[in-house]
């Protein structure tokens, strides 16, 4: 990615039904509840249940499952074309939300509270997603596109990026963790989404310990092997982001992909986090190689008695 877009990784899609449809059903809702009560009820009451349709509404936008983490995705990139990069990334990130740049990640309130917003459009939609079993957990990949400015008609950056997301206490989906790549391919925005859902396929569960040391027994691996290291933690769900080059996926196009990885590259563990039930986590650290610092990030699940690795990121 350029520099300005390692702060960013994007989306786009539909900003006018995501934000149209819930205010559609919120008030058809409201009609109808309405409806129920003659012209005695009180205004008490009327105000009460108005107030209680809103928390209605507020939670069903937040829906759990694949669906929940795609319309997240698709509500991120809204708001960011809408209203503006800062303002986007400010609303969608956990408060302990990473992004990631020359090697270090970084709290992105942080980043973005203290920058002003500009004039570049940021665009993109989810191609990938997958989700944990709990249904509040989950990562989104796909292209995004760069302009400059938002009034030029000319795009100058392409990539793909790679959100990890998941639902908060109070209930919306914020994202953990946002890293993009760069590739010069044409690759249009998707309508169509395919999905891992592990509710609905053999898995099992691990802990944060494990996971992290399935990352760093990994890492010992490339060192040894390069991308030959990957070849026992690919399957078919496998989704592999490589910066230069367009998305490889399936286990056959992914140990094709990962054969051009250079020797010499030194993978280093930084941190990551799981699935409330357990069945899916993040990790992500450091790529060195040539003097040159960069960031890797991975989702992971166990099939079968095996690591697999349903998404990884290679920025560098």
């Amino acid at each position: 990615m350029l520099e300005a877009e390692k702060q960013v990784p994007a989306t786009s899609a539909e900003p006018v039904l995501i934000y149209t449809l819930p205010f559609i059903e919120f008030w058809i809702a409201l009609l109808s509840a309405l409806a129920i009560f003659n012209f005695q009820t009180t205004l008490m009451h009327k105000l009460f249940l108005l107030a209680s349709l809103c928390c209605i509404t507020y939670h069903g936008f937040s829906q759990k499952g694949i669906q929940g983490v795609i319309q997240a995705e698709r509500s991120f990139a809204a708001n960011t074309v809408a209203n503006g990069i800062k303002t986007g990334f400010l609303q969608a990130t956990d408060s302990t939300g990473k992004i990631f740049n020359n090697g270090v990640a970084r709290n992105c309130v942080k980043v973005y509270s203290a920058q002003p917003d500009g004039p570049a459009l940021l665009n993109w939609g989810p191609e990938h997603a997958a989700v944990s079993s709990s249904g509040d957990f989950g990562f989104t990949t796909g292209p995004y596109h760069l302009k400059p400015n938002r009034n030029s008609d000319s795009i100058r950056g392409r990539g793909q990026y790679n959100t990890i997301w998941h639902i908060t206490p109070q209930g919306e989906w914020k994202f953990l963790a946002d890293m993009g790549i760069r590739y010069n391919d044409i690759r249009e925005i998707p309508d169509q989404v395919s999905q891992v859902d592990l509710a609905t396929i053999q898995k099992e569960t691990f802990t944060q310990q494990a996971v992290t040391a399935a990352d760093q027994q990994l890492n010992v691996l490339i060192a040894q092997k390069a991308g030959k290291a990957f070849t026992g933690f690919i399957s078919d769900l496998s989704w592999f982001n490589y910066n230069g080059k367009s998305p490889a996926h399936g286990k056959t196009a992914v140990e094709n992909q990962m054969a051009q990885l250079p020797a010499g590259m030194v993978f280093e563990y930084m941190d990551g986090g799981i699935a409330a039930s357990k069945d899916m986590a993040y990790t992500y650290g450091t790529i060195t190689h040539e003097n040159r610092k960069d960031n890797y990030m991975r989702v992971w699940c166990r099939q079968n008695g095996q690591w697999v690795i349903l998404l990884q990121v290679i920025s560098w």
